[in-house]
């Protein structure tokens, strides 16, 4: 009994380690979700397995990535926060097993189509909020013991760690490409301006831009004066 009690363990930990180690490899979590599942299907031993994030408002969850529950994905299934298995673990924020998913509320339909017969869900929660839930079914009838669900709540852990690392890397992703574009369309406007002269300068006084407008009024041209000290062109 202590023998497959440390055998145990030592799975869980080689599991948690897995899941650990995509969550600090990948950024973009689009990439990131889809290697997620198999890692969770893996540790758990599951036929399917969901990831479902909850919506800026708080009252849905879209699916944003599934194994063997794929069309979910495909049909971008909704579930309504505090409705069915999903919306019902994320209010409750708490996690739970189904031991006989006939005999509850259901509002995805492909779970009924696809013959799912248990199912274990927990919340996903990063810094004391919860952001979704993760959940794995069998086909056949099993009872999730509590090695398992221990197991699904650590992972569950890492997840949500990795998607707020994911989803922070996207944003400022996204801050920069806004940057970048409104800085662009800034020197083109005043590039494109003749009848006035901009420039910028460093803080050291170095001329960083000069537009057209500078080059007609100065006389000079903007390779000519771009890393000159503003001293040496006035």
């Amino acid at each position: 009994a202590a023998r497959r009690a440390l055998e145990a363990a030592a799975h869980q930990i080689r599991a948690v380690q897995h899941v650990t180690d995509t969550a600090l490899t990948h950024l973009r979590l689009d990439d990131l979700l889809p290697e997620l599942l198999g890692r969770v299907r893996d540790a758990m031993a599951a036929d399917t397995v969901v990831i479902l994030l909850l919506n800026d408002e708080r009252t849905e969850l879209a699916v944003r990535a599934a194994h063997g529950l794929e069309e979910e994905v495909k049909l971008d299934m909704r579930i309504p926060f505090g409705r069915g298995i999903a919306g019902r673990i994320a209010a409750r924020s708490a996690t739970m097993v189904i031991d006989d998913v006939s005999t509850v509320e259901i509002v995805s339909p492909i779970l009924r189509a696809k013959g799912l017969r248990t199912l274990l869900g927990t919340p996903l929660v990063l810094d004391g909020r919860g952001i979704g839930v993760v959940h794995v079914g069998s086909l056949s009838p099993r009872r999730f013991t509590p090695d398992d669900i221990r197991l699904l709540e650590l992972v569950a852990d890492r997840i949500a760690t990795a998607i707020g690392r994911a989803r922070l890397f996207g944003a400022e992703q996204r801050a920069r490409r806004d940057a970048e574009t409104a800085e662009g369309r800034f020197r083109l406007l005043v590039d494109g301006v003749r009848d006035y002269a901009f420039y910028m300068l460093d803080r050291a006084g170095r001329i960083e831009s000069w537009n057209a407008g500078a080059e007609r009024l100065a006389g000079y041209t903007a390779e000519e004066n771009v890393g000159q000290h503003m001293a040496c062109c006035c």
